[in-house]
């Protein structure tokens, strides 16, 4: 398949396949803008997992959306480990249910790039196949926690490439039901609190 048509599927499956309350585009605006900008402002990390498998398809879409990230340079420095296995991942995840997949995402040293820290770009890889597994129905959450693990004894046994260190993981599982962004998500500070502008 092209890599444009390819994309195309991916964009539509994340603007099409999101509903979520909350504010949304301006009005004028099509369809699908509408649909994105209302999966970022509805979206949520949910604490609460039920037990349920994730289709190899998703899988793939969800990781196609971590690719297509902006990258500083086009250097794409990131790695992607999915972990499947249920006793990896409850040992590292506390939310994790049987069914769910894990995330981490790596990046490469960067020595002799003048400082460039891929860490950056790997939280964007983690933020699109945030909202990509939120755009399939699915619940993710985030993680920093237990990265120092991972790197300090765990490389070798979860097939992290030499040269490369995690920066951040992420559940993708399905939401325990009656868990929603009203009751779960966590309120946001006033906009008016952290904007300012220079006119």
């Amino acid at each position: 398949m092209k890599k444009w048509v390819l994309f195309s599927l991916i964009f539509i499956s994340i603007a099409v396949g999101f509903t979520a309350s909350g504010a949304g585009a301006p009005s004028g605006q099509p369809e699908a803008s509408k649909a994105v900008i209302d999966a970022i402002l509805g979206g949520f990390s949910p604490s609460e997992y039920k037990e349920g498998e994730i289709s190899d398809k998703d899988i793939e879409t969800i990781l196609q959306c971590g690719q297509k990230a902006t990258s500083a340079r086009n250097l794409q420095p990131w790695h992607f480990t999915v972990i499947r296995n249920g006793e990896i991942a409850s040992g590292l995840c506390r939310h994790y249910k049987e069914g769910g997949v894990l995330i981490v995402v790596s990046g490469r040293k960067m020595e002799g790039t003048g400082g460039f820290d891929a860490s950056f770009d790997c939280a964007l890889a983690a933020q699109n196949m945030f909202l990509a597994a939120q755009a399939l129905g699915y619940g993710s959450r985030m993680y920093y926690s237990n990265v120092d693990r991972i790197n300090a004894g765990m490389k070798d046994e979860l097939g992290i490439p030499e040269g490369y260190d995690a920066h951040i993981f992420l559940l993708v599982a399905h939401i325990a039901d009656g868990v929603d962004a009203m009751t779960s998500a966590s309120p946001r500070n006033p906009l008016e609190g952290n904007v300012n502008y220079v006119q």
